[in-house]
């Protein structure tokens, strides 16, 4: 289940698709008062009150190189390895064609497709792939006690055992065009990733924004934010930037990809017509 490219300016951008949800807002903004949440929220529910999100990640082929932002779930879980697999494919590319793997952060919904069980043994699933983590985000989950009985950790070790980590600690451009911001807050080294190319640019937010009204809403945390000072900062930022620059604004549980617009200092989203290449 994904969906068809996009493109940004000549990058060809793919949303990976491994599941959905409804959810009650809430669940998701349970420090909101009631009524401004019941308001913000009224474009975006059904009949039940309930509004949907994705699980998504995002692959992109740049300069000849191949870039993966998140992997999903487990291959056991919501088919994170077979989905990126069949996506990757419609794109021409083998898993081994992949030449790096951003983890935004280290919650299973996004690394959960990072390694494969090979007779008990845990391996990279994309093996010949550079894996770029924060060096917070590293130490966060795999520390002692690890944060989640050592979950996430099962995914990033390996990683690190075959030599297939890159543990970062500021902004870096790994791939041409492709440039990894650090955004703390929802977990301790979240990162986002800026993409450019002929004039045209996008940011993929990871969870930095939860949900298309954290763009009007930048000060309203999520349930699962581990910093709220910190996300608060890293979410206004990325949304400035994001309508400073007329770039896409793409998040990991958006049902919709769109532009930040700005008046007199407020800020709305703008959802994307339609997937039209722009090359400039």
């Amino acid at each position: 289940m994904h969906r068809e490219s996009f493109w940004v300016g000549g990058m060809e951008c793919r949303v990976v698709m491994h599941g959905a949800g409804r959810g009650s807002p809430d669940w998701l903004f349970p420090d909101v008062a009631p009524a401004e949440l019941r308001n913000a929220m009224a474009p975006f529910v059904d009949a039940d009150g309930q509004f949907g999100f994705t699980y998504s990640s995002l692959a992109v082929r740049t300069g000849g190189r191949v870039v993966l932002l998140d992997t999903g779930f487990t291959e056991e879980g919501a088919g994170g390895v077979a989905r990126l697999d069949e996506a990757l494919r419609s794109m021409g590319v083998a898993a081994d064609d992949v030449d790096a793997v951003v983890i935004s952060h280290g919650h299973l919904d996004h690394i959960g497709g990072l390694t494969v069980d090979r007779g008990g043994i845990r391996l990279p699933a994309f093996g010949a792939a550079r894996h770029f983590v924060h060096q917070h985000e590293f130490d966060h989950w795999t520390g002692r006690p690890p944060p989640d009985d050592g979950a996430a950790a099962a995914q990033l070790r390996p990683l690190a055992e075959a030599d297939r980590l890159e543990l970062i600690t500021g902004e870096i451009e790994i791939a041409p065009g492709v440039r990894l911001l650090p955004t703390p807050g929802h977990t301790p080294g979240h990162l986002s990733v800026a993409l450019t190319s002929n004039g045209h640019g996008a940011l993929y937010v990871g969870d930095a924004l939860a949900h298309e009204v954290n763009v009007a809403n930048s000060d309203w945390n999520h349930f699962s934010d581990l910093l709220p000072g910190p996300a608060i900062r890293s979410r206004r930022s990325l949304v400035a930037r994001a309508a400073r620059a007329g770039h896409l604004i793409i998040g990991s549980h958006m049902m919709t990809r769109g532009r930040a617009h700005t008046d007199g200092g407020l800020y709305t989203f703008i959802p994307e017509p339609s997937p039209v290449r722009a090359d400039g």
